[in-house]
């Protein structure tokens, strides 16, 4: 069903135009070279589209892909299995292709080791037209265990398409059931006169009442959550997705879209709604609901006596958009689309757009894509990156950033440069990084898994500036500061300038260290410390004192000078937020020394935490370009305009047009490296919202967007929501202080024993460098610091039965277990195990105690 630009004024207009386009350019052909370039026609999708069902439940719709990804990263759904009777079955949506067959392969996430390569050559035709496979896994599966799935499918053309779930063999759950649960609740608030069915579910807070229908949850009223005045119609529905499903709860989402009247007409809007739930026979349980509502953008629909374009009910209340610098030419991004309006010739135009040739709704849903918005001169010419999920088009099936120039005279727009990845969007979307800029020589500069590239569209190659670069980092024009990675612990910034493509450095004077601690208001923050203060925390990390930060502006002149009065005390820990810069004091205890292994002194000197010190940010508002405002009204609630320059008038309203897509003769993809560092990822109901070397980070992130943690490998490392009522991990043996054995030592003892080391703590020197450097190079897996989160949320690691530590009482201890009241402790440097209340572990450990684990 087409459900975009539906107005028939405005397609009357664009038939005519496309007509005339048609006799104008009706000499050239799609494939023959223009002034260079290959003139590019819009084609639809043929991938096909596919489904699962699994006891008696359609689940999954799920979009193919032209390449093997990184598999261990595809989480975008889960397919639970009975593991009973151990069948499932594959539902093709053919599209404009002809499928041959399917393969079913099945690998564990973390070593990629193949149990089940199945291949279908017969399959039935449903009386809906769709093709159906039905396998069966024979290998010899964990239940409650995610596995990979990849569907292959080939057509009779020659195509390869490959669909990624996650196969799941649980032995608790009911996919029909939980299907039907869902599906009643939403048809149920759909519903006007089975709405209060529903409102057992909700827990509505006293005296809330929503004013934006944009985002709705269980929390709000049961005439919020069924749409108030609004009465929408549905008018296309998917099947619902899981992405979570574990023996305790599930986590699913439909995607749909409604049409209903505002004062502004019939206008339709893309939901997806997002349920929390655990069935069981007699009784339901709804943990969590959320449902997001976007109107799907229509051009013709501005407000003439306000001077404004209608964006209507939204949670993007920060619009993507770039003005020129005459206020003649505004970009902006909405539903999934960039649109360039030329305010001179009041002619709306779709610069990029998968969706306006014909609207292919099942794929376009999921808007697995978004915008960096580069340039707009005064002659409307425009510079833009896309990056995402490709659902049409030479490119179908991948993900990638590709660069395109738009050519305002010519009403053409460009391709310049594809660089294809191997992850899905929404770790791309965290992966591509801020720093976006084309220079006068057509050098374009971004990002990637925290490496610096510079393609030169005339020659198309690729030059590396600069890999594991860290944030902060400062662009201010063609000026580019940042730390430089691996230099003997901070001892130079870098300064690249993007348009002459030269590089200065700040050195570090004689002895010292030097940081670049970020940006405030403009202004550049350093910090200065001495080599001779360096210490290494427990985790191996430097700790580097400051004993001076300077401010400066832009052009490098000193502002302002932080140095303490006492002169033991330092600056420490830089943390940069919207509210300024928080820097933590510490104060000099002492010093230790020693000799290391290869028989070389070392010292190192002690702190101890004494307060913070905040810098902060002005509270001058900024003064905006491109400003939205919003008006209430019934029914519609809360809805967003975009305010046109005060400079221009708007008396009627725009036209529209459509460009031509070229790309440039001897192009090659941009070939890129994946991260080199190690990192997280967040994911919250089947997408990634964060990345982060910061495994603490990471779990507060993910506790608080109710989802989990999985590492590079696809092995999940933490989730809300699993940890067992209780926990005692055996076969710890308890090391205690004495005359030879520090405290440290003997936490470091619990830990290797444990973990079946071939090397005792007594051979370890802990003055030489910290605890879990040391239990790093001796266990399988890696030793993580999770200092900054809370109890409950380290405790998910003793469930998953891993050994913590933490410091309580002035005592390093060992936490082997606990319950719903008591934590069970080892506790060297008492000489004894012990319980604690947990009530007070939380109270005094939560968001700042030190916890120290391991990853298998």
């Amino acid at each position: 069903m087409k459900l975009r630009y539906m107005r028939i004024h405005v397609w009357v207009f664009f038939g005519v135009f496309i007509i005339s386009l048609a006799l104008f350019y009706g000499t050239l052909d799609n494939h023959v070279l223009v002034n260079e370039f290959h003139t590019v026609r819009s084609v639809d999708a043929t991938l096909p589209v596919i489904s699962f069902e699994t006891s008696g439940a359609e689940i999954n719709r799920t979009l193919g892909y032209t390449f093997i990804p990184q598999e261990g990263k595809m989480r975008e759904s889960i397919t639970p299995v009975s593991p009973t009777n151990r069948t499932f079955t594959v539902l093709v949506d053919e599209k404009d292709s002809n499928v041959r067959k399917i393969g079913c392969t099945v690998s564990e996430v973390v070593t990629g080791v193949v149990l089940d390569n199945i291949e279908l050559m017969s399959l039935k035709r449903t009386s809906d037209g769709r093709l159906s496979g039905q396998f069966f896994l024979s290998a010899n599966y964990a239940t409650n265990t995610e596995y990979t799935m990849r569907i292959t499918i080939t057509t009779s053309e020659g195509k390869v398409a490959y669909y990624y779930t996650r196969l799941f063999l649980p032995t608790y759950g009911n996919p029909k059931r939980e299907v039907e649960f869902l599906e009643n609740f939403h048809e149920a608030i759909l519903t006007e006169d089975r709405r209060t069915e529903v409102e057992k579910y909700l827990e509505t807070e006293d005296g809330y009442t929503g004013s934006d229908f944009s985002r709705i949850t269980h929390r709000d009223t049961v005439d919020s959550v069924g749409y108030g005045q609004m009465e929408p119609k549905e008018v296309e529905t998917f099947v619902p997705r899981f992405v979570e499903y574990t023996t305790q709860y599930v986590a699913a989402e439909k995607e749909f879209y409604v049409e209903a009247y505002s004062n502004d007409g019939l206008e339709t809007y893309a939901c997806v709604e997002h349920y929390r739930f655990r069935t069981e026979t007699k009784t339901n349980y709804l943990f969590s609901f959320e449902r997001k509502m976007e109107v799907v953008f229509s051009p013709e629909y501005f407000n003439l006596s306000q001077q404004q374009i209608k964006l209507g009910i939204t949670g993007e209340q920060k619009l993507n958009a770039l003005l020129s610098d005459n206020e003649k030419y505004l970009l902006f991004v909405r539903d999934g689309d960039l649109w360039e309006y030329d305010m001179a010739e009041n002619v709306m135009i779709p610069l990029f757009s998968f969706d306006r040739e014909g609207g292919d709704n099942e794929r376009y849903h999921n808007r697995n894509h978004n915008f960096r918005l580069i340039s707009v001169d005064d002659k409307g010419n425009a510079d833009f990156v896309f990056y995402g999920y490709i659902i049409r088009g030479e490119y179908e099936g991948r993900v990638g950033i590709l660069y395109y120039r738009y050519y305002a005279e010519e009403q053409r727009v460009e391709e310049l440069m594809f660089a294809p990845v191997t992850v899905p969007y929404d770790i791309l979307k965290e992966e591509f990084g801020d720093i976006c800029y084309m220079n006068k020589f057509d050098e374009f500069f971004f990002t990637l898994y925290g490496t610096l590239y510079r393609y030169r569209t005339t020659l198309h190659d690729t030059v590396i500036v600069a890999e594991n670069m860290h944030e902060p980092f400062y662009l201010d024009g063609s000026r580019l500061v940042y730390q430089e990675a691996e230099n003997d612990v901070n001892t130079r910034i870098v300064y690249y300038d993007l348009e002459a493509n030269t590089t200065d450095y700040r050195e570090a004077d004689e002895g010292d260290l030097v940081l670049f601690l970020g940006s405030i208001d403009g202004d550049l923050i350093y910090g200065d410390a001495h080599k001779s203060d360096l210490s290494f925390k427990d985790n191996g990390q430097p700790h580097v004192p400051m004993y001076r930060i300077r401010i400066e502006n832009s052009d490098d002149e000193l502002l302002k000078t932080y140095v303490r009065e006492h002169p033991d005390e330092y600056y420490l820990d830089a943390e940069l937020s919207d509210y300024g810069l928080a820097l933590n004091i510490n104060k000099k205890t002492g010093t230790v020394s020693g000799v290391k292994k290869d028989g070389t002194a070392f010292t190192h000197v002690t702190y101890e935490d004494i307060g913070t010190y905040n810098i902060l940010k002005s509270t001058e508002p900024k003064t905006e370009r491109v400003k939205l405002s919003t008006r209430y009204s019934e029914p519609m609630r809360r809805e967003y305009y975009l305010n046109l320059p005060a400079s221009f008038k708007l008396s009627v309203v725009p036209t529209m047009i459509s460009v031509k897509n070229t790309q440039g003769s001897g192009r090659t993809p941009v070939r890129t490296s994946e991260r080199s560092v190690p990192v997280y990822y967040v994911e919250a109901f089947g997408k990634v919202i964060s990345v982060s070397e910061d495994l603490a980070y990471c779990v507060s992130y993910a506790n608080a967007n109710y989802g989990g943690v999985f590492d590079e490998r696809g092995q999940i490392v933490w989730l809300r929501g699993m940890r067992a009522n209780s926990a005692l991990l055996r076969n710890v043996t308890p090391t205690f202080t004495n005359d030879t054995i520090g405290e440290k030592e003997a936490v470091l003892q619990i830990l290797l024993s444990y973990k079946g080391a071939a090397v005792n703590a007594w051979d370890c020197n802990l003055d030489e460098k910290g605890m879990l450097a040391w239990v790093d190079e001796n266990i399988p897996g890696k030793a993580v610091d999770l200092t900054g989160v809370t109890m409950m949320e380290a405790l998910n690691f003793v469930s998953d039965g891993h050994l913590l530590v933490t410091y309580l009482d002035d005592h390093w201890m060992v936490v082997i277990g606990y319950t719903a009241n008591i934590v069970h402790v080892i506790s060297p440097g008492e000489g004894r195990q012990r319980t604690i209340l947990l009530s007070r572990m939380r109270n005094t450990l939560d968001n700042h105690g030190i916890f120290y684990t391991y990853i298998d």
